[in-house]
């Protein structure tokens, strides 16, 4: 199965996803919270205490910005997926089973059945609008502000380490579409990148790109009833928010 989605936005990072804040509460290091006050973030408890009466604010805070809320210190994790700019020729999503065919002497080569012992997703993009940012994204470094990009050695790196999401939403009219059957999530995803920047006057240069997608384990969202049994997802089309 191979889906040729033609303009669509692409957009990455952590999503805003998990158990809500609430007032007058103890929280311990570590534990993470959407907190909502006009917009919605991400965070993570830095500094153990007990939650205001009410939320606190939330304008202009970026990732890595703390938040004072009573006695406990938020940092901030995640305040959204980024889109990650133009493409140019097209994002193509793949989905492939891979499969074994089971056999008997008795029934000589007819496959008596076949298993599935694994799915294949990955997505591909060309991306046209090149910055340090995306680069340092695509290739899994670090970058010095808008300076540069610094590439390390990273052999041993994870894919899974950063924990990122996957959204493709199909354009409709110049503009993403609002329309939820053109929205698909891949709940973990992994870039790899192929850096091959071509110097000429008759080549557009553009930063071609795999995401490597993994089955995630969801217990809630994605069909999914919060408390119940969690499933394991690898993508999703449509409306994340709907349960089974």
């Amino acid at each position: 199965m191979a889906l040729e989605l033609g303009p669509c936005q692409v957009k990455y990072g952590i999503a805003i996803r998990g158990t809500a804040w609430e007032a007058l509460t103890v929280y311990g290091l570590g534990v993470s919270r959407v907190i909502t006050n006009t917009t919605s973030l991400l965070a993570i408890v830095t500094t153990a205490g007990t939650s205001d009466a009410s939320a606190p604010v939330l304008s202009g805070k970026v990732v890595g910005d703390t938040i004072t809320d009573g006695t406990v210190t938020w940092t901030v994790v995640s305040t959204g997926l980024t889109d990650l700019g133009k493409t140019q020729g097209g994002v193509t999503l793949r989905i492939s089973d891979e499969s074994v065919d089971l056999k008997s002497d008795q029934y000589g080569t007819a496959a008596e059945d076949t298993i599935i012992t694994g799915t294949t997703c990955e997505v591909e993009a060309n991306f046209a609008e090149i910055s340090f940012d995306l680069i340092s994204k695509v290739l899994h470094q670090s970058t010095f502000g808008v300076s540069g990009v610094l590439g390390e050695n990273n052999v041993g790196t994870s894919l899974l380490a950063d924990d990122m999401e996957l959204q493709l939403i199909k354009y409709v009219d110049g503009a993403p579409s609002a329309v939820l059957v053109d929205k698909m999530t891949l709940p973990l995803a992994s870039p790899i990148g192929k850096l091959e920047l071509t110097y000429d006057s008759d080549n557009q240069r553009v930063l071609p790109t795999t995401f490597k997608c993994f089955p995630k384990s969801i217990s809630a969202n994605w069909g999914v009833n919060t408390g119940a049994t969690a499933k394991t997802v690898t993508y999703f089309f449509g409306d994340e928010t709907a349960v089974a």
